[in-house]
């Protein structure tokens, strides 16, 4: 009887099967050229079969060891953690605290300041203006607003010098300089000084002051100021009428400038305009008539003074126009430089 044919076993390093054909394929391994690695990363790379190899040859000990080190790494960073948070929180507790100490002046001062100011806005509704000033007199130190509401209160009570010593200190608060400055301007308009007036409206105006009530004030300076500024006032109320074309008084203003600026077409096309909302205005169908006239508009200024006169028969001013223009006027012919001898 023929014994069994044995078949030769194979090598096994390390509890990896070492065929032949396995490692030709080990031969073969490269890294996947689709990622984007370095140089030192492809060294580093392991393979599959280096991977598994490395499993085997660590034990359990091995293993629970690595496991209990990592997590006492992993308790010591949850409490090194834990520390730095309590120190942070500490830290900003007192970066706080020495701010809030740093400015608790400032904040009573303002606390002090708008209960002053809401204090004093009760006693004027109530009219009490005295009653205003003491409230404010007990303001241990004052701001831009008091200092504007404090003049605006000795404008109204006559006391002018008062009211441009408040305006005064309310420019050196960056905030309430166009306030103070437009009090100081109110102030010596009411004192005929025009030309200082003109100098702080001015200001106002390089400041980037917009609002109409301004506009109004700095187009009646120029217009009444020595010598007057016809051109800037007619700017200014042109600017108010675009913001508020319903302000019929602005407009009329800005008509009555515009005949002193000898500029008749554009007054009598506002005071059309006047009319067309008010047709029963006589005295601005009377400047409309007189407008007329300085264009040597006969017929359209002879028109006006009628339907003037329809109203008040007896009117003298319009008897002196209807009777000026029903003269013959004898006009001198307009000359060119065809008709100048050289």
């Amino acid at each position: 009887m023929s014994s069994p044919v044995k078949t030769p076993k194979k090598k096994i390093q390390n509890g990896f099967d070492a065929s032949p054909k396995t490692k030709e394929k080990q031969k073969r391994w490269k890294p996947d050229d689709s990622y984007n690695l370095s140089l030192k990363q492809i060294r580093e790379q392991k393979t599959p079969s280096g991977i598994y190899r490395h499993i085997l040859t660590t034990t359990a000990s091995e293993e629970r060891f690595l496991r209990r080190l990592e997590w006492r790494w992993e308790r010591r960073l949850e409490k090194w953690t834990r520390c730095s948070t309590i120190v942070k929180a500490g830290f900003r507790g007192m970066k706080c605290r020495r701010h809030i100490r740093s400015i608790r002046h400032k904040l009573e001062m303002e606390r002090q300041q708008r209960n002053a100011k809401a204090e004093a806005v009760k006693a004027f509704a109530a009219g009490g203006k005295q009653e205003v000033l003491d409230i404010i007199s007990t303001v241990k130190e004052m701001n831009g607003e008091l200092w504007v509401v404090k003049g605006k209160v000795f404008y109204i009570m006559g006391d002018m010098d008062s009211a441009f010593h408040a305006g005064q200190q309310a420019t050196s608060w960056e905030s309430w300089e166009i306030d103070g400055r437009y009090l100081m301007a109110c102030v010596l308009v009411r004192k005929r000084d025009l030309v200082a007036a003109y100098e702080q409206l001015t200001t106002l105006g390089v400041l980037g002051d917009q609002r109409i009530n301004t506009r109004r004030l700095r187009a009646y300076v120029a217009a009444r100021m020595v010598p007057p500024d016809f051109a800037d006032g007619i700017d200014a109320l042109s600017r108010v009428v675009d913001d508020c074309p319903e302000d019929l008084n602005m407009r009329l203003h800005r008509a009555l400038v515009r005949c002193c600026n000898n500029d008749f077409s554009g007054a009598a096309q506002d005071f059309t305009v006047i009319l067309s909302y008010q047709p029963t205005l006589d005295l601005v169908q009377y400047l409309r008539a007189r407008a007329y006239c300085c264009m040597r508009r006969w017929k359209s200024a002879k028109a006006d003074f009628e339907t003037v006169l329809e109203r008040i028969p007896e009117d003298p001013g319009t008897l002196l126009g209807l009777e000026e223009i029903s003269h013959e006027i004898l006009e001198l012919p307009m000359l060119d430089e065809s008709s100048v001898e050289a």
